[in-house]
């Protein structure tokens, strides 16, 4: 993160500064996901440090390409466990149960019970700021 802004303040000065402050902002969208133990603190930190570099306009198109990604990858993970049956009825038992209770606190049994397991999030993040890198240099957003 540090060296986003400092890249900036080189690059552009208090303007730039302000940008990654703003893209760092913009990444703390994530901690939604944090706090409904969807996603880990690693990942917030990555996504801040993604911010501190691409700016707000940039980080939201990681966040939208990063989820669009995570969703494919995880999709891919329950298909090769062979667990993808189990793990669609657990996300709608799971979307039930948190929309009656309204308490992540709810899931953690199903958390630990899964069959699927936990999928690190860091490549699809990657894939994330890939995507925003490559569309924007071809000029699509």
């Amino acid at each position: 993160m540090v060296c986003g802004l400092v890249l900036n303040m080189i690059g552009g000065g208090a303007p730039w500064i302000l940008l990654s402050l703003a893209g760092m902002l913009a990444g703390m969208v994530w901690i939604v996901l944090v706090l409904l133990r969807g996603s880990g603190f690693g990942d917030l930190k990555l996504l801040l440090t993604v911010g501190a570099f691409l700016g707000p306009i940039n980080t939201g198109w990681t966040i939208l390409y990063t989820v669009l990604a995570g969703g494919v990858m995880g999709i891919a993970f329950a298909l090769r466990r062979r667990v993808l049956k189990h793990t669609v009825k657990n996300a709608v038992i799971g979307a039930h149960v948190f929309a009656a209770v309204q308490s992540a606190d709810s899931l953690n049994g199903m958390v630990e019970q899964s069959k699927a397991g936990k999928m690190a999030y860091a490549p699809a993040i990657a894939v994330g700021v890939l995507l925003t890198w490559l569309l924007k240099w071809h000029g699509i957003h």
